[in-house]
């Protein structure tokens, strides 16, 4: 049974007049169980855009590692962009305090970007993919101070990919009230795969499995095969399948 890639990554440095973009659009290609491809940045957003294929799902967001002080007209074009195209979901957004991304995580900019792409999200209610390294406390404050703040909707769906929060935050997430019931957990071959403590802390029925890797790559279906062998003994691919198809179903209205 193909299992779906939950998180994949848009491939930019395709040109758009490389062959292997219309293998990729083509309705005869392969993908498996169906998949969600996200985009890091502004300039990738008119390249997901370019992708139609029935089982593929798209999203447009600022990834932490491209969030600049200039995101105010960024911001303004996804707004419209959601607006224009409803079956658009929103992400890869997020939180990363590592390495040189560690500066606009301190100053403050990041966790200002991802809030207000959590609010495009809950507006347009849209689900939203999340990354988050090294940040799991200031994430779990701003998913808290979500759910407390009964003005502000929250997003259709959650998705925390390639999850490497610790068992104590994975719970405090899902005893959140209105985020914590649209909350669902990736696990992918290269981040946390191998990490029994992490993912025994998520629930059967919020869990999915990703590649983290790009449309193209070569490898993507090798590592979603191996990431499915190694939960077998906790959850079959049947189960993985169910629960893509009950997260794609909070996605959008269009779903």
């Amino acid at each position: 049974m193909d299992v779906p890639d939950a998180h994949v990554v848009s491939d930019s440095t395709v040109d758009k007049d490389d062959d292997t973009r219309d293998k990729e659009t083509s309705k005869e290609t392969d993908y498996g169980g169906g998949l969600l491809v996200v985009s890091t940045n502004p300039n990738d957003w008119t390249r997901v855009l370019t992708l139609h294929h029935p089982s593929l799902a798209k999203a447009i967001g600022i990834h932490p590692w491209f969030v600049t002080s200039d995101h105010a007209k960024d911001l303004e074009a996804m707004a419209e962009l959601l607006r224009d195209f409803t079956e658009l979901r929103v992400g890869e957004i997020g939180l990363d305090k590592s390495g040189r991304h560690k500066a606009t995580y301190s100053s403050g900019l990041q966790t200002i970007v991802f809030e207000r792409q959590l609010a495009l999200a809950g507006e347009h209610q849209r689900s939203v993919s999340i990354h988050c390294v090294q940040s799991h406390g200031r994430l779990l404050d701003v998913l808290r101070e979500l759910d407390r703040d009964l003005s502000r909707p929250v997003p259709r769906g959650v998705y925390l990919h390639s999850w490497s929060g610790s068992p104590d935050v994975t719970r405090d997430i899902l005893r959140l009230k209105r985020v914590g019931p649209v909350i669902f957990f990736g696990v992918s071959l290269k981040i946390n795969a191998s990490r029994r403590e992490i993912i025994e802390a998520i629930p059967l029925d919020r869990l999915l499995v990703e590649s983290d890797l790009q449309l193209n790559d070569p490898d993507r279906l090798r590592a979603m095969a191996e990431v499915v062998k190694l939960l077998v003994t906790i959850i079959s691919p049947h189960e993985l399948v169910m629960n893509f198809e009950r997260f794609l179903n909070l996605m959008s209205k269009s779903s």
